[in-house]
């Protein structure tokens, strides 16, 4: 009976932990189409998975980057941390990209060249070649600090998490700083807020990715959203650091601000599939984080009056605690933001600390208390921003 039972016990175990991440130390040629295929596992040399010393490996996705592939690779190689390898896939490149690999493929650890679905499907590609204890996703046009990896893997030893965001340096195209940007803690409200972090910098274990499973290649723009909510919902344990890891450069389907909220909204809907897609597209531009920024690109297809649509939407669904939840999670990202912008409160750092640390102090009604203390003291001084105090109030008293 005993030996049963723990068989079931392995056998749910295995059902839900799937093995993506380094199924293959050679991808199979499947279609017979193949362009090119190298590296150093062809000549029998592959790095191995170290306990004191975790493997860390780069997945590169790549078509026609000659002019900045080299560049990704050579960050790559001057990495101080050495048990460093390097995947690149290759989508059928045309621009002289696939000879800059053959004449480096010495000191590439595995790479192919053949056509593909698009850019997910070469990253899932990369990812089950992985042998790594550690993958990032690293993009043809970007590069790393030399020092990342160490980063990443002390990082992810002392905070005993699976997952980490780290800080990234913007470029444009010409190569011009563009900006820092600092991550952003993931919550139950990030399906509206959008995350807030590059993808390019993230170290997620082999763990991670074997539990959350590949990326859905259906997507074109937000599949990286999609896979990081993924992770959220399987309870991942995740951290953060704003040291820059990773220097981005802006361009590309992603940059798309049409083609990215089409994609984010479809996130939303099959997040919560009872949704009406007209509720999905108004909690986007309630809560999306660059609504502003995007309003002079995307027709607008949101509410007249936010505060009303979320209280009714949260009324709504009220028997939905989980989405209530997500709701009053966004609410608090966006209104104490947006209050604190008027005058510093202690109050309002509480809030927000409390995001910042997955609320374990106070909780979602402890934040919500603070939230309310401050504005009801502005309320009182008749400061601006005491518009929300009302409206916030009856949210509040929605959230189980």
């Amino acid at each position: 009976m005993s030996t049963n039972m723990n068989q079931i016990q392995q056998d749910e175990i295995s059902n839900e932990l799937q093995v993506f991440c380094g199924k293959y130390l050679f991808y199979p040629n499947q279609n017979r189409n193949r362009m090119a295929e190298g590296g150093t596992r062809l000549s029998g040399k592959c790095k191995i998975r170290n306990v004191d010393e975790p493997l860390v490996t780069y997945v590169t996705a790549v078509r026609n980057s000659k002019n900045t592939i080299l560049r990704c690779m050579q960050s790559v190689w001057n990495q101080t941390y050495k048990n460093v390898e390097h995947i690149i896939i290759d989508g059928a490149s045309t621009d002289g990209t696939i000879e800059i690999l053959k004449a480096h493929e010495n000191k590439i650890d595995y790479y192919i060249s053949e056509p593909d679905k698009g850019i997910y499907n070469a990253i899932n590609k990369g990812i089950s070649l992985a042998q790594g204890d550690i993958i990032c996703i690293l993009g043809s046009d970007d590069w790393v600090e030399s020092t990342a990896a160490q980063v990443a893997v002390d990082a992810l030893k002392n905070s005993q998490c699976e997952f980490i965001a780290t800080g990234t340096m913007g470029h444009d195209p010409a190569g011009g700083f563009t900006g820092y940007w600092s991550p952003k803690p993931v919550h139950a409200g990030t399906i509206f807020t959008c995350m807030d972090f590059c993808h390019n910098a993230i170290y997620a274990t082999k763990k991670t990715y074997d539990l959350s499973g590949p990326y859905d290649e259906s997507y074109k723009v937000t599949a990286d959203f999609k896979w990081v909510m993924n992770c959220y919902k399987k309870g991942i344990s995740m951290t953060y650091t704003d040291t820059v890891t990773t220097h981005y450069s802006s361009g590309g389907i992603s940059s798309d601000p049409n083609k990215n909220s089409q994609d984010t909204i479809r996130v939303i809907s099959e997040y919560y599939p009872f949704l009406s897609l007209d509720e999905c597209k108004k909690l986007f531009w309630t809560f999306y984080s660059y609504a502003d920024v995007i309003k002079e690109y995307v027709p607008y297809e949101g509410s007249e009056n936010e505060l009303m649509f979320i209280e009714e939407i949260m009324k709504k669904y009220q028997k939905k605690p989980d989405f209530v939840h997500s709701v009053g999670m966004a609410v608090l990202q966006k209104y104490s933001a947006v209050t604190k912008q008027t005058v510093k409160d202690s109050s309002l750092s509480m809030v927000k600390d409390g995001i910042l640390h997955g609320f374990e102090n106070m909780g979602i009604k402890g934040c919500f208390y603070y939230l309310l203390k401050a504005l009801k003291r502005r309320l009182a001084r008749q400061v601006q921003g005491t518009f929300l105090y009302t409206p916030l109030k009856r949210i509040y008293k929605l959230i189980k």
